[in-house]
């Protein structure tokens, strides 16, 4: 039986191919990653037929992310989501199907992307079904709400916020839209994530990045170690771009933006073992401040603080010399929280007499995620405190 599966999942598979090129002879304009979603998942066995269409290295990501994400969800609650093979397999049978699209058809994300809903496919709720099982809701938790509160009225009278988060996860886009879906649905698909290279180049990555709001840079190393200066040129120039969408969008005002002012995740640090926020780079802290400065709009500045590691686990390690990586993940807690807004008034105390007042804003924004972050860790699988409950924080998904 297994021998008839694989070959009813080969036939199935090599049919939709043939359709896909007929299609696309037949009108050169189709965008191939706006197709609805096609059925080429029915049993595991088809996605051991699948992997083997994809490059040798991808191959071997995949089935490893595969594996991993099935042990979690499908273990029984309260280890797991508790999810049936049955449901397992919409899930992946979505994420193949997208990464075959796109493998015929690349997209190009613009300085500015808008999130993809529709009216061809919706990559946003593509993204949210496949984080939501690794959440484990009953030891999540949103921290600090009456701040959170203080964001979206701001945002709601048109003033700009801008988030100083620390980053964790490849999966850290999907947390705001799935911690607000019960509160606030429209505050967490808003947000706007600065997003580098490897978020919208990577190919397991680029279809979750589709249904996101990004502006799209390149960070200065990624630059600096381009061998070919044409291309080195161009990603100058949309770092340009980007920061001009940047500006008009907040000059519009009423903008709500992520940013990892790390430029990267954060790695387990060798003394301690743990996660702590990477440092804040003063260039890209300095940028958001001047850009809400310029903008005509009152512009808030949040710390923010992240506690996802557990969920997605970085490699360890800086990997700059190509695309892809280990995919892991674990069923988790997870939790966020805010810190007061800076003051950014002439008088602040950080404009301390003397001191860089670059280096002192992300300093203090660093710190500030930092002391949040140390309070939310225990909640995740990996550094987990039975019993823990994150002081002042809130469930509101169980209202």
């Amino acid at each position: 039986m297994a021998t008839e599966a694989g070959l009813r999942g080969k036939f199935r598979l090599a049919r939709s191919m043939i359709k896909l090129k007929v299609m696309k002879t037949l009108n050169k304009d189709l965008k191939l990653y706006d197709l609805p979603q096609r059925t080429l998942i029915k049993k595991e066995s088809d996605i051991y037929e699948v992997a083997k269409l994809f490059p040798e290295k991808v191959r071997g990501e995949f089935l490893g992310w595969y594996e991993g994400y099935r042990a979690q969800v499908t273990a029984p609650k309260p280890q797991g989501a508790g999810l049936s093979m049955e449901e397992l397999m919409v899930i992946f049978n979505r994420i193949v199907d997208r990464m075959i699209l796109l493998s015929l058809m690349p997209y190009k994300f613009e300085s500015r992307h808008e999130k993809m809903e529709g009216p061809g496919y919706d990559y946003f709720q593509f993204g949210q079904e496949y984080v939501r099982p690794l959440v484990d809701w009953d030891n999540s938790y949103i921290r600090n709400m009456e701040l959170w509160d203080e964001a979206i009225a701001q945002v709601g009278r048109g003033e700009n916020v801008v988030l100083l988060a620390n980053h964790q996860t490849e999966a850290d886009a999907a947390f705001l839209p799935l911690f607000f879906e019960q509160y606030n649905p429209e505050f967490g698909r808003q947000v706007y994530y600065v997003a580098g290279d490897r978020v919208v180049s990577d190919p397991l990555a680029q279809p979750f990045s589709m249904g996101r709001n990004l502006f799209c840079v390149h960070s200065k190393k990624y630059i600096d170690s381009e061998p070919d200066p044409e291309v080195k040129t161009a990603k100058s120039k949309q770092n340009r771009k980007t920061l001009t969408e940047m500006t008009k969008a907040m000059k519009e005002g009423g903008v709500l933006v992520w940013i990892a002012p790390s430029g990267g995740r954060d790695r387990l640090k060798p003394d301690s073992g743990e996660p702590l926020p990477a440092d804040f780079d003063p260039a890209a802290v300095e940028l958001m401040r001047n850009l809400g400065a310029k903008s005509g709009r009152p512009t808030h500045l949040y710390p923010m603080a992240m506690a996802t590691y557990s969920i997605m686990p970085p490699p360890s390690g800086i990997n700059t010399s190509g695309l892809g990586e280990e995919r892991i993940t674990k069923f988790t807690g997870c939790a966020i929280s805010l810190a007061k807004p800076i003051d950014q008034s002439e008088e602040a105390s950080w404009r301390a007499e003397g001191d860089d007042p670059k280096v002192a804003l992300a300093k203090l924004a660093q710190d500030l995620a930092t002391e949040g972050y140390k309070i939310l860790q225990p909640v995740m699988v990996d550094f987990k405190q039975e019993g823990f409950v994150v002081p002042n924080g809130v469930q509101p998904w169980k209202k």
